[in-house]
């Protein structure tokens, strides 16, 4: 059964609360307006109001209304790059943006050069060979971001392209000298030679540039100083810089510094902007098709999501029900039949197709792929990098499909499934007792980062909100899963026995056998409790048990399994959308926003009392009452405004050396 995801009744309470791209469709199923959304449900919701409340062109709009389809991406920017593709792409007469040519910058390192520069672009080919960050909407960040780059790794950002004295001699060209990199219609370099100063270019008369254009420094010399940092520097967002420029941010602005803090503090934003790892486009040109897969006992879901020339296009969406015969097997013989069927009548097939896992017979459906379009067709299951994630994406799609699809389903008829696939569970699990509340943790950082860890509550098979609970990792130095998960769980437990929370008939925890060992070891400290405990990894979708090597043989399949995954994905969607808040909000903190007992309104009173940090650092105690603190939250002042303004001056320090 085929469902091509366009839902002529709309109804917003059941789209997810997610971000994502919406699309209206007019009763010839013609896009006629493409919107973005931080929530997809609240978003789509403002438009269903009383046609008084509306502005004339949305009561218009609405009007013409009689579909709906939406794409759910994983952050806000992601969103907007998808909105500017499939402007371009349906041209709606109801968008008046971003209709022309003009598309989003690139970071652009031109690794096909001899001694690679760092430019921005908007490329409307990318050239082989080079490195593309990006796109990114913000065109003053990336100038901030390449010139930071520049300061501090030395790579060249000429317009003009550096080539050796060995290659200029063997290609007719003077010794030393460079290529114009004046840009044809495909954005690549053209054009002559000019002499070069063997003083060398500006940048590098200032210390900003290794000075490549003076022909000292070899290619492999160059690309070890200068180009290979530059790369890690932005493949891992920054990350390793944040702390330091947090630093000097503060440092500058208590030394009243603060146009130098305002350029730290606008950084600190770009790097966050540069950090986010964009899911809407592929390195390439032609077409790739992703898919990936969600299931429960009733029915299955298969998303394919379409690129064009690197750009996400398209999606369709497949259901299958429990009867289907299609769904007899494995999930790889059932994967492998889909892809024969579906492109056995496909008019025109992709250059690369990205799956889930390795089906049956991967080989020869992708022999049989190339001699049916007389070209070659790339079957692949990427188990990391972005191609990983873009299968990540397309089972998020996927899933929150099903999750329509669920909702959509009789009340009394999910009660009945969950029972089964609860029963099914204990049998496997060997479980004590009926597992009807089930919680599930995990853990979600950047480094050492704002390390978070967020856990799920299930009752009787379906999410209960008000048991979620988000923690902040305190007490872990460093990068440690293991700690951070035993961390989280003990706090937990501490609060069951304790006769706070509910005790639960199982813990589940996201990771492999490390993680379910760091789960039994807080459990040991709390020998009144006796709740079991399991662990659901990734990669290749094991359960484990403790005192037991091996992990449990469940069938991918079955109803047990499913609600397993159904539990772990959503555990892993709120960790990671609360460390997202967290790590955005920790980069405009000032020195007093982390003082407990101190929120927005005490901090401007004390500001406007004080007129400075430092001030209120050498207020006492007494004066710090009388403008109105508690003497238990001005002790606090007191104590933690101290150690950081300490660690403030010794960050001026440095920043002076």
């Amino acid at each position: 059964m085929t469902d091509s995801a366009i839902h002529t009744v709309v109804d917003p309470s059941t789209l997810p609360d997610a971000p994502g791209v919406y699309l209206y469709l007019d009763a010839s199923e013609t896009v006629i307006y493409v919107g973005k959304a931080k929530s997809l449900r609240k978003r789509v919701k403002s438009y269903f109001r009383d046609s008084e409340v509306l502005d004339p062109k949305t009561r218009i709009l609405m009007s013409s209304v009689r579909g709906l389809r939406f794409f759910v991406v994983q952050s806000e920017m992601e969103a907007l790059i998808l909105e500017n593709s499939l402007i371009k792409r349906h041209m709606p007469r109801f968008n008046i943006r971003l209709k022309d040519d003009s598309s989003y910058p690139y970071i652009h390192v031109t690794l096909s050069e001899e001694f690679p520069r760092i430019l921005k672009s908007r490329p409307r080919r990318k050239r082989k060979g080079d490195r593309y960050f990006g796109p990114y909407p913000g065109i003053k960040s990336i100038d901030r971001v390449i010139a930071f780059i520049v300061r501090a790794f030395k790579i060249c950002n000429c317009r003009k392209a550096v080539v050796s004295r060995k290659s200029s001699s063997e290609g007719g060209v003077t010794s030393g000298s460079i290529r114009d990199s004046a840009r044809d219609s495909a954005g690549f370099s053209a054009g002559g030679n000019i002499r070069v100063n063997v003083r060398g270019c500006l940048n590098f008369q200032m210390g900003r540039c290794l000075g490549p254009c003076r022909g000292v420094l070899t290619p492999e010399e160059y690309f070890e100083k200068g180009v290979k940092p530059a790369l890690d520097f932005l493949e891992s967002g920054g990350k390793g810089f944040a702390e330091e420029l947090r630093a000097g941010m503060l440092s500058s602005s208590e030394r009243l510094d603060f146009e130098k803090a305002a350029w730290y503090r606008d950084l600190l934003a770009d790097l966050q902007t540069i950090g986010i790892r964009q899911h809407v486009e592929l390195q390439g040109r032609g077409r790739c098709d992703v898919i990936a897969t969600a299931s429960n006992e009733e029915i299955t879901v298969i998303a394919l999501v379409e690129y064009q020339d690197g750009e996400l296009s398209d999606r369709k969406v497949f259901v299958f029900g429990a009867s289907d015969p299609a769904l007899t097997g494995s999930e790889r013989e059932f994967l492998a039949a889909f892809v024969k069927s579906y492109y056995d009548s496909a008019l025109a097939l992709p250059r690369e197709i990205l799956l889930p896992l390795r089906i049956e017979d991967q080989e020869l459906i992708g022999q049989w792929l190339c001699d049916r379009g007389g070209k070659r067709v790339i079957l692949h299951f990427p188990e990391r990098g972005i191609r990983r994630r873009q299968v990540a994406l397309a089972r998020l799609n996927a899933l929150e499909h099903l999750n329509r699809k669920m909702l959509g389903m009789d009340r009394d008829r999910r009660r009945a499934m969950n029972a089964a696939a609860l029963r099914e569970l204990r049998e496997y699990l060997e479980l004590p007792r009926f597992p009807n509340r089930i919680v599930c943790f995990d853990i979600s950082n950047l480094g050492v980062q704002e390390p978070v860890a967020g856990m799920t509550c299930f009752a009787e098979g379906e999410k209960e909100r008000d048991g979620f609970r988000k923690f902040t990792i305190r007490d872990v130095e460093g990068q440690d899963d293991f700690a951070m998960m035993r961390e989280a769980i003990g706090r937990f437990l501490a609060h069951v026995e304790a006769g706070e929370w509910p005790e639960p008939d199982l813990i589940l925890i996201d990771g492999g056998k490390g993680q379910l060992g760091a789960g039994l070891s807080a459990l040991e400290n709390f020998s009144g409790l006796r709740i079991p405990l399991a662990s659901i990894a990734k990669k290749r979708e094991e359960i484990f048990v403790p005192h037991r090597n091996k992990p449990l043989e469940i069938p991918e399949n079955c109803p047990a399994h499913l609600l397993l995954r159904r539990i772990r994905d959503e555990t892993h969607r709120y960790a990671v959308s609360f460390h997202r808040t967290r790590r955005t909000r920790s980069n405009f903190e000032s020195l007093l926003d982390r003082i407990p007992g101190i929120g927005p309104s005490r901090r401007r009173a004390l500001l406007i009392r004080f007129g400075s940090v430092e001030a209120i650092a050498r207020a006492g105690e007494d004066e710090l009452i009388s403008a109105g603190l508690p003497a238990s939250v001005a002790r606090n002042v007191i104590d933690d405004l101290g150690d950081r303004l300490l660690a403030a001056a010794r960050a001026a320090q440095l920043d002076e050396k």
